[in-house]
């Protein structure tokens, strides 16, 4: 075989392996190609938190989904305010009767009229039953709030506050040291708790730049319920009796329950 022919002979294998050997890596970037784009579509697609609203969206270039307009038009709504409000009403209303007793010291000396060292124990106790459940109570509450979700987890919180506050007022009424701290208990299950649940909806509901604003606005109107008990409480105590004081105290509970109650009305919208 001369040069001619030997040349001849190889030069279409050599370009047939070639052509092949470029099919064979056009194929393969191909398939990485498309195992990019699908892993980084699937990073990219949001969670979806417990009450159903997407924080974030999947990466398309010319569509934004539903669920991701829904929290910024939350976040820029004017009803915002709304829930803010609601939420001081919470806090201003849960100090205002946790703080109570403590403002109507002289009035539940003379109402009990029992010897010094006992009533000091039990009046004592009114507190330490509100305190030592929320030890661990708030950590039950969080994760009530991570499965069911802020409003949801708030009208059960809000729904102990009023009972507890129910059955403290029917304790002061009859007298009954059991009965009162009873109440106190169940108040607490749900007093401390609900900070938790506000605390979530505020974050939900304002934008990064407010939400310090927010949280600041929510101290300072719940001190200002301890302020508001230590000045008409005693008033109420002396013009009325004690029970009548305490009964306020039940009816601010129950307006903390019909916020919650609201706050979950907006939150469905």
């Amino acid at each position: 075989m001369n040069r001619q022919e030997y040349k001849n002979d190889t030069q279409p294998n050599i370009f047939k392996d070639y052509s092949n050997n470029n099919n064979n890596n056009n194929n393969h970037n191909k398939n990485l190609n498309k195992e990019f784009t699908n892993d980084a579509t699937a990073s990219l697609t949001a969670d979806t938190d417990d009450d159903g609203i997407t924080n974030n969206t999947t990466a398309t270039p010319h569509h934004k989904s539903k669920s991701s307009t829904v929290v910024v038009s939350r976040k820029t709504s004017r009803e915002r305010w709304t829930v803010l409000a609601l939420c001081c009403l919470l806090m201003g209303g849960n100090h205002f009767c946790c703080d109570q007793p403590a403002s109507l010291y002289a009035q539940f000396d003379d109402h009990m009229n029992e010897k010094s060292s006992t009533f000091e124990n039990y009046f004592n106790l009114l507190y330490t039953m509100y305190s030592v459940p929320n030890i661990f109570l708030p950590l039950v509450g969080g994760g009530m709030v991570d499965k069911y979700g802020a409003w949801q987890s708030l009208i059960v919180f809000t729904s102990f506050m009023v009972l507890g506050e129910f059955v403290f007022a029917l304790g002061v009424q009859n007298k009954s040291w059991a009965v009162m701290l009873l109440g106190r208990t169940l108040f607490g299950v749900g007093g401390e708790s609900l900070y938790t649940a506000k605390s979530v909806l505020i974050t939900n509901w304002f934008p990064d730049n407010q939400i310090a604003l927010a949280f600041g606005v929510g101290m300072s109107i719940g001190r200002l319920g301890t302020v508001i008990s230590n000045v008409t409480s005693p008033p109420m105590a002396n013009g009325v009796d004690l029970s009548f004081a305490i009964w306020v105290g039940f009816l601010i509970s129950v307006l903390v329950f019909s916020a919650s109650v609201y706050i979950g009305v907006l939150e469905r919208r």
